[in-house]
C-alpha cells in the first residue's frame, strides 16, 4: 500500500511518519530528500537546474554544489522562475519516487510513505493508494514553528499563503488526520483507518 501523507506547513507531517514507522514498520520517502539528492552535482536535476537560474546559484564555480538558499530566495520571489525550475525539479523526483516504490515492491514491503507538501501540486496522486491529510489548528502550528524552527509570525503567515488552504487540501484527501492534540489522539486515528483495512501493525 502506497500512502501520501501530505499538508500544511507546521500541521506535524513528521509525527505522522513516525507513527506509520514505528508502528507499521513503513518505509518512508521524503520528497524533499529525493529533490535534494538529485540536486548534487552529477545528478539528474543539477545541470537543468544550471541552465535555468545561471552558475551564480554554485557555491564556488563550475562543479561545485548549489547555494540552495540562494536558489531559495530567486523562486520565492519570481513567480515564474519557480514555476520552470518546479517543471525540471518535479517529473524527476517523481520518477525516482516510482523507481523507490518499485524496489521497495520487490523487497516486500508492505508500507510505503511518500511525504511531501506538494503532492498534489507535483502530480504524484496517481502514484498513491491513498492520500492523507494533516491538519492542525492555526495558533498549534504556530506555537510549533516558533518553538521548532524559530520561524516569526510574518514568515509563518507568509508560508501558510503560499500554500494551499485547509480546504483545498481535504478536497483531494482519502482520510484526514487531525494533529490539534495529543500523539494518542493522532495514533488512534491512524491505528482505526489501517485496521479497519485489515493492515495489522507490527
Amino acid at each position: 500500500m502506497v500512502i501520501g501523507v501530505t499538508g500544511g506547513v507546521g500541521t506535524g507531517k513528521s509525527t505522522i511518519l513516525s507513527i506509520l514507522e514505528s508502528d507499521y514498520d513503513a518505509k518512508i520517502i521524503l520528497a524533499d530528500d529525493v529533490c535534494r539528492d538529485l540536486m548534487e552535482p552529477g545528478e539528474s536535476c543539477y545541470q537543468p537546474i544550471i541552465d535555468e537560474l545561471g552558475e551564480e546559484v554554485l557555491t564556488d564555480g563550475p562543479g561545485s554544489p548549489f547555494n540552495r538558499a540562494k536558489i531559495a530566495e530567486i523562486v520565492f520571489n519570481d513567480d515564474t522562475k519557480r514555476d520552470n525550475i518546479n517543471s525540471i525539479t518535479h517529473p524527476l523526483v517523481k520518477e525516482e519516487i516510482i523507481r523507490m516504490i518499485d524496489q521497495y515492491n520487490k523487497e516486500g514491503v508492505k508500507y510505503i510513505i511518500v511525504e511531501s507538501a506538494i503532492i498534489i501540486e507535483a502530480k504524484y496522486l496517481d502514484i498513491l493508494d491513498e492520500l492523507w491529510v494533516v491538519i492542525t489548528d492555526y495558533w498549534e502550528r504556530v506555537d510549533r514553528l516558533i518553538s521548532s524552527r524559530h520561524y516569526t509570525i510574518k514568515k509563518i503567515n507568509e508560508i501558510i499563503a503560499a500554500q494551499m488552504s485547509d480546504e483545498e487540501y481535504i478536497s483531494y484527501a482519502d482520510f484526514v488526520i487531525d494533529n490539534s492534540e495529543t500523539l494518542e489522539y493522532a495514533r488512534k486515528q491512524i491505528h482505526d483507518r489501517l485496521d479497519e483495512r485489515n493492515y495489522h501493525r507490527f
